[in-house]
């Protein structure tokens, strides 16, 4: 009787356990199953949209190739490559959220893809998104090797989703 008790205990507290971000395909929904296992284990394909168990969703564009201007601000000035995404911020839950409280970093070869500020060109969201409302922004990174990947993390939830 007590293993009952404690098998019944476990599968109700296994249910209770925040499920990580799911992912949505823009494509084609037959394409679901083999776009959610795609690039590596874990991560999410340039395009997709991840969804964060409070409803919050993020997605990011492919990455461009990306011209900073004179002004921008790089302190890096040995990397010379650099690309752009754009990442939309959807609010799917019952609150406004600040879109601050998303973080973004990224990689690329084995150095830190250093963000770029490049006034309206390459910016950081610092709006308030009301519940059903979308906010997007264009973020510029430094691509120093030859791939880029991409992490979001969403209010320092612990579950962050990498894009590849």
């Amino acid at each position: 009787m007590w293993a009952a008790a404690a098998a019944a205990t476990v599968l109700v507290l296994a249910g209770c356990a925040s499920p990580g971000p799911q992912v949505a395909d823009p494509g084609e929904a037959a394409a679901e199953t083999a776009a959610v296992s795609s690039p590596a284990e874990g991560a999410y394909a340039f395009g997709q949209e991840a969804t964060w168990p409070d409803g919050v969703k993020v997605r990011v564009s492919k990455p461009t190739v990306f011209k900073p201007g004179e002004y921008a601000a790089i302190s890096d000035k040995s990397v010379k490559n650099f690309v752009a995404v754009d990442i939309t911020l959807t609010n799917g839950s019952s609150a406004a959220v600040e879109a601050s409280n998303i973080v973004v970093r990224a990689t690329s070869g084995d150095r830190e893809a250093e963000a770029v500020f490049d006034g309206d060109r390459s910016t950081f969201p610092s709006s308030r998104v009301m519940p059903g409302k979308s906010l997007k922004w264009r973020q510029a990174f430094g691509k120093p090797g030859s791939d880029f990947l991409l992490t979001v993390d969403w209010g320092y939830s612990g579950q962050p989703v990498t894009f590849e």
